[in-house]
């Protein structure tokens, strides 16, 4: 009797093995699938404020993308187009205002160009607060020189953009009356939600985990006290 009811009880374990094993599998799919929607939402979040003093030989355009709100970090990338051949370029990253570099190592970057060839270079930056006012103003400016021999040219770009006391990129926008106010951009409103979203297949995912971890030691113990009848 005591056998049958075991058996039992392994067959309802087995039942429930089976639908958390269906279940962490959906919800892998799930984090996958919003770890791939988080990625590529990082896309550009504007050009505007864009001041091009590019000089004849390098003309540079600098972009900024839209805020990571899982770490606050914000990308910058200058794209480089080359109609010179220089051995030489430096790269400097220079902030002003509430924002810091997320690594400071990259604040100068060296290449080397040619004619017709494009590149690409970029850093991370973190906005850190605001002002007395209750806005943080901040400035990004890279500049490009190309060195030769005798002689170097100089290319800038830069970028400036605003944000709040939660270290977050605002953007002004405009209602239906046509009131400007301070908001945070579409973009990364629509980043938050899949992040929130993916968040909570994590803790369902770890939490399956965990209790089917509990129904293999409840199982291997029945199996122990099934041995123990048998002998």
């Amino acid at each position: 009797m005591q056998n049958k009811t075991n058996i039992g009880i392994i067959k309802k374990i087995n039942t429930m093995l089976n639908s958390a094993f269906s279940k962490i599998t959906v919800l892998m799919f799930m984090f996958l699938f919003f770890n791939t929607l988080l990625f590529n939402s990082l896309k550009i979040y504007s050009q505007n404020t864009q001041y091009d003093n590019s000089t004849k030989g390098l003309t540079l355009n600098l972009i900024q993308y839209t805020q990571n709100p899982e770490n606050k970090k914000v990308r910058f990338e200058v794209e480089i187009r080359s109609d010179i051949n220089s051995d030489r370029v430096e790269i400097r990253w220079i902030l002003d205002g509430n924002v810091r570099y997320a690594d400071p190592s990259q604040k100068k970057q060296i290449l080397s160009v040619t004619k017709n060839s494009i590149h690409k270079r970029s850093i991370e930056v973190i906005p850190t607060g605001t002002n007395e006012d209750g806005i943080g103003i901040s400035q990004v400016m890279v500049e490009v020189e190309a060195f030769f021999v005798n002689s170097s040219i100089l290319s800038t770009d830069r970028k400036t953009f605003l944000s709040n006391k939660q270290e977050e990129v605002v953007v002004i926008k405009t209602n239906d009356k046509g009131e400007r106010y301070l908001d945070l951009p579409d973009e990364y409103i629509h980043q938050k939600n899949i992040l929130i979203l993916r968040n909570i297949v994590t803790i369902i995912t770890i939490t399956l985990l965990v209790s089917i971890i509990g129904y293999f030691g409840i199982k291997k113990f029945i199996r122990y006290l099934n041995k123990d009848d048998r002998y």
